[in-house]
């Protein structure tokens, strides 16, 4: 968030306060900001707008920071869906980047593109969707690792510094949720 955007976030915090008849006072606006200002203020918005129709308390910013983020266990199924998309539409001949670097890094560990998507799918489906789970909410961020495909390989090695240009599996995003909350929220001091 911008910090001309500040006033419009306390505004969620106010009525956040409303609803669950809390005292906000700028000392708890400034922590939420401390720890929401690298989010966008729509994305808050929406986190929010979900929060307040699933919790009885003021939530924390643990509660909102995982309906923004999602839990650990909606991102890492959320990744090998990525993964198996991967698979279906490319597999093993092309270079992958994805943009959730933690995905290549965990791929990378398991032989690299080509010998993941050599394994048969009851060796996927049983063992690798396990193990990869697990990595991925063990590990911290990544920055995108590219995984070279069989034609980039082989290329190379032909050609010598050969570079083809990798499909691009972007980040998972959320969806916005509960409109009718969020226009309450918008609307809010206008």
């Amino acid at each position: 968030m911008e910090i001309d955007e500040k006033g419009e976030f306390a505004k969620v915090l106010f009525l956040l306060g409303e609803i669950y008849r809390r005292e906000v006072t700028e000392i708890l606006v400034s922590i939420y900001w401390k720890i929401f200002s690298g989010s966008s203020l729509a994305a808050f918005q929406d986190a929010v707008s979900k929060v307040m129709t699933e919790t009885q308390f003021f939530p924390t910013p643990a509660i909102i920071m995982e309906e923004l983020n999602g839990s650990k266990d909606d991102s890492a199924l959320l990744a090998w869906e990525q993964v198996t998309k991967a698979m279906r539409y490319y597999g093993a001949y092309e270079s992958i980047l994805f943009e959730d670097g933690k995905i290549g890094h965990i791929i990378e560990s398991f032989g690299g593109w080509p010998q993941f998507c050599s394994l048969t799918e009851e060796e996927i489906n049983k063992f690798k969707r396990y193990e990869f789970i697990k990595l991925y909410k063990c590990i911290s961020e990544r920055d995108p690792k590219l995984l070279t495909g069989i034609l980039e390989i082989q290329n190379q090695s032909k050609f010598g510094d050969y570079k083809r240009d990798p499909k691009v599996m972007p980040a998972r995003n959320k969806k916005n949720l509960k409109e009718s909350i969020q226009k309450l929220i918008g609307g809010i001091g206008n």
